[in-house]
């Protein structure tokens, strides 16, 4: 999942790299973004696009000058932070396969997706281009059946695409007039009955922790017994508890090795 989403997103440049740049060979920008799944329930891959994307356009910098000799990282206050520039905005669209490509299902369930021939993953963006694309599984495909799951993906990337860029301008508009200060404000707007539902269930939820004994156990495999200085020879023990194997002459005698 890690490198479908660096092809989609990462190896398609959909990131202006270019603006990232502080001092030419010497200093860059860095971005990391962690994708933390709370509840599986199938078609992981393109939630986690859209929550990438998301994030990297809600997510602003802070300006930095340069003189020459010294970098100074303005704060908030001094200075506007600075938008991530995003050239396009590719999502992932995940199509199961059943009955060697016959069947095709979008948005598949984690039911579906477990008992599916293979799978077709599309990275594409509103633009209608293909910026990955990946088959996993061992269905045959006809390559008609998959232009016409890369033309129905089109559509489907058109519209998240746009209801992302709508939810971002909304929360900037918020964010501008004050409405919106963090996520306290956030969680005393929304409806109270849903959000005393959902706490009730994350208390519920608890992680058992399992501690690892740091005592290995032994079994009794047999004696270890010396023959002279830097060797030794284990002798095993049968289910009888007598010891089967016995020295050779050779091992007597090898007292003076080291």
């Amino acid at each position: 999942m890690n490198r479908i989403l660096e092809k989609c997103i990462k190896d398609s440049r959909a990131i202006d790299l270019e603006s990232l740049c502080i001092k030419i060979n010497e200093k860059v920008w860095a971005f990391r973004v962690d994708i933390n799944v709370l509840n599986h329930e199938g078609n992981l891959l393109d939630c986690a696009s859209v929550a990438i994307l998301a994030a990297l356009a809600h997510f602003r910098r802070p300006d930095v000058s340069y003189d020459g000799e010294d970098i100074i990282v303005h704060s908030y206050a001094e200075r506007d932070p600075i938008c991530t520039v995003i050239h396009h905005y590719p999502v992932c669209i995940t199509y199961a396969l059943f009955n060697e490509g016959t069947i095709v299902l979008a948005d598949p369930t984690l039911l579906e997706e477990g008992v599916a021939d293979a799978n077709l993953i599309l990275g594409i963006n509103s633009y209608k281009e293909i910026c990955t694309l990946h088959l996993g599984g061992k269905a045959f495909m006809d390559p008609d059946i998959i232009l016409k799951c890369a033309s129905k993906a089109a559509n489907r990337a058109a519209f998240l695409i746009t209801d992302i860029k709508r939810v971002l301008r909304e929360d900037i508009e918020r964010r501008t007039q004050g409405e919106v200060k963090g996520f306290e404000s956030f969680k005393c707007k929304q409806d109270l009955k849903s959000v005393n539902t959902l706490t009730k269930y994350l208390d519920q939820w608890q992680v058992q922790k399992r501690k690892r004994n740091s005592k290995q156990t032994t079994r009794e495999n047999g004696t270890v017994e010396s023959l002279g200085k830097g060797s030794a020879v284990l002798l095993p023990i049968e289910d009888d508890g007598a010891n089967t194997w016995k020295k050779s002459s050779d091992e007597n005698d090898s007292d003076s090795y080291s």
